[in-house]
């Protein structure tokens, strides 16, 4: 995805032609993960093919915990999902540390998280809501690379499907008042 930085500290998008409108519903969003056609491209789209820190970029949003699926967009929204470690550390027992076979680099699940999605105007990078979909000690371990928020949410006009560990929750794309 262009423009895109960690998600677990900055979310840097340049989208300024990335879900470019069109003709056909289809190309006026990018409404799951590798969007529209789930070609990875948006055939009604220019977007810059250069960026930085400052070059290309409309604007960078602090978020909260770690997150590391596709942001999705729907109009003026651009949806994303995290992961935010809250509370005291699990005792050693309850915390999922174990090595799985064929893995590495893991690491353990110390604390329960939050599992949020964020709707962020596409404008000027405000957060417009924050939804916790679900609150959870994760079943698996984490990875350093990675995210436990590694799911790509998926929106159609009325309702959004974020998946996180030992849940599936509909949260609607309206914005709260």
């Amino acid at each position: 995805m262009r423009g895109l930085t960690s998600l677990g500290a900055v979310l840097a998008l340049g989208l300024s032609g990335l879900a470019a409108p069109g003709p056909k519903e289809a190309h006026e969003h990018w409404p799951q993960w590798r969007g529209p056609l789930a070609t990875g491209t948006a055939p009604l789209a220019d977007p810059p093919i250069e960026w930085s820190e400052s070059e290309n970029v409309r604007w960078k949003t602090p978020l909260p915990g770690r997150g590391h699926s596709t942001p999705i967009v729907w109009g003026n929204r651009v949806f994303v999902t995290t992961a935010v470690p809250y509370g005291e550390p699990v005792a050693a027992s309850d915390a999922h540390a174990h090595e799985a076979h064929g893995g590495h680099d893991n690491l353990p699940v110390t604390h329960r998280h939050e599992f949020v999605v964020m709707a962020i105007d596409r404008d000027d990078g405000s957060v417009l809501w924050k939804r916790v979909v679900a609150r959870a000690l994760p079943h698996e371990m984490g990875h350093e690379t990675a995210s436990l928020a590694s799911a790509s949410p998926a929106t159609g006009e009325a309702t959004m499907l974020a998946d996180r560990p030992a849940t599936s929750q509909t949260v609607s794309p309206v914005a709260r008042s």
